[in-house]
Formats: structure tokens, sequence, C-alpha cells
């Protein structure tokens, strides 16, 4: 029961993760990627968004940036491993969720089971 459920939310978590992470960022991303600042920025550095408009292949395309900026304003780009990391997060929600969803009625379906309860007789 629990292989069966871990097997069944890791390959939900690996499509579902990513849409919601995908969405997050997408919809909300300053907040979001603000939730990987303990993570990835120093304890005296924050993170900071911003949003760069472009125009090169259509109008309204935007070019974003996510960096740690340090107290002597030194800056690093962080934008690929916030992304792993959202993504990540996502990834562990989704798979947490539907683990727990789906082992609660295994389990019990595999008890019942074993007890011979609600099966045939013989």
């Amino acid at each position: 029961a629990i292989l069966l459920a871990g097997g069944l939310a890791g390959f939900a978590s690996l499509i579902l993760g990513g849409a919601l992470g995908g969405v997050a960022m997408g919809v909300a991303p300053e907040p979001t990627f603000r939730l990987t600042q303990g993570v990835l920025c120093a304890d005296d550095a924050r993170l900071e968004y911003f949003s760069i408009r472009r125009s090169y292949h259509g109008p309204g395309e935007s070019e974003p940036h996510v960096e740690c900026v340090a107290a002597d304003g030194a800056r690093q780009d962080v934008l690929l491993k916030a992304i792993l990391l959202v993504l990540l997060i996502a990834f562990a929600a989704v798979f947490s969720g539907v683990f727990v969803i789906l082992l609660i009625p295994f389990s019990l379906a595999a008890y019942f089971a074993s007890r011979g309860i609600g099966g045939r007789s013989p």
C-alpha cells in the first residue's frame, strides 16, 4: 500500500508540481520568489525581484531577474536556483498531500483485505 501510494503520489507530483510552481511564478512572482530568500541568500542579504520589459520579438515581453543583494550592495544572480527551488517546494507540497490522501484508503483496503473483511467468504 505504501509503495503504491508513493508511486502514484510521485507521478502526480511530477505533473501537478510543475504546473503549480509555474502558475505561482507567473501569477505572483515576487511573493513566490520571496519564499526562497532564506535558502538562497546569506543572512545579511535580501532577495530582490524585478522584471524588465522588452519587445524584441513581440510587445509586452518581460525578462525576470532574481538577485541576492548583500549589505555592501554586491549582487548575485539566483534566478535559476530560485526557479528550481520553487518547483521543488511545489513538488514536495503536492507529493505530501497526494501521498496522505492516497495512503489512508490504500492502507484501510490492505488492512481489511488481510483480515478478510469485505471479501468473499469461502
